[in-house]
């Protein structure tokens, strides 16, 4: 008789009533937003295939890696938080770690406890889950993928990412002058035909505002001039505050936007 132990493990979660996406939520560890997440630390180094030899070099000059980088650029993100023990470096997006522009990208990162960690290799609900949440944080996701749905009974007690103190930053006038970054906006629904429809059929959405201070401000944006071919995040990027530049300047550092009902 051949026994899966991923239906061993089912089985007793289901029994013990443990939410297994959740248990990873609350023990995840994310890059700082203001760490220039979506940018590849060392873009000429991927993980090894099978057959293939880490620490080697291939003939398009490519480093292979034993995930000893990918592991190090997440830590060293982190490392105004301390030192983290007893901690593995997990990739979210499947094969990512063979491509060179994902392998050492911290938005494709993720930090779990040992004992958790392959659960991120094995169970789709929590792989669902970490990949929207990736979305959600650093408003991204591989070429070639779709942009992640958000998963039903998506958790809610997700470890918050911890910016580097205001020293390691750049500096505004660096910011200013080079339009550093790309502001996080999500929408929810998440798939942008859908939020198109809810917002023209609602006629308003809000957007809520977070700064680098812990403020949140909540904004009404109202359906005008906005029609079912418009690029939804495009016009939100086209807002005065959210322009290159600009909301660096003022200290934003994610917008949500969701759809509210008439009268709601």
């Amino acid at each position: 008789m051949k026994i899966e132990g991923s239906a061993v493990l089912e089985e007793v979660v289901n029994q013990l009533n443990i939410d297994l996406p959740k248990l990873v939520a609350g023990c995840a560890f994310w890059s700082p937003i203001n760490a220039e997440p979506t940018k590849a630390v060392h873009p000429h180094i991927r993980r090894a295939r099978s057959g293939e030899m880490p620490k080697t070099i291939t003939s398009k000059a490519i480093r292979l890696d034993d995930n000893t980088y990918a592991n190090k650029v997440l830590k060293d993100k982190m490392s105004h938080l301390g030192k983290f023990n007893g901690f593995a470096v997990c990739h979210i997006w499947p094969q990512t770690c063979y491509d060179e522009r994902y392998h050492t990208m911290p938005a494709n990162l993720v930090m779990l406890p040992r004992e958790l960690a392959g659960l991120t290799d094995h169970n789709r609900a929590i792989e669902q889950c970490l990949q929207y949440r990736a979305w959600e944080l650093y408003n991204w996701y591989p070429d070639g993928q779709a942009q992640p749905e958000k998963p039903i009974n998506y958790p809610d007690n997700w470890r918050p990412p911890v910016d580097k103190p205001e020293s390691t930053r750049l500096s505004v006038k660096k910011l200013f002058d080079s339009g550093h970054g790309v502001l996080p906006i999500v929408i929810d629904p998440s798939d942008p035909d859908k939020f198109r429809n809810a917002f023209i059929a609602n006629g308003r959405a809000i957007m809520s505002i977070y700064f680098d201070d812990g403020r949140i401000e909540e904004e009404e944006w109202l359906c005008q001039r906005f029609g079912p071919s418009s690029n939804v995040i495009g016009n939100l990027r086209s807002k005065a505050k959210f322009r290159s530049s600009v909301w660096q300047r003022l200290g934003i550092t994610k917008v949500i936007v969701k759809i509210t009902a008439n009268g709601g």
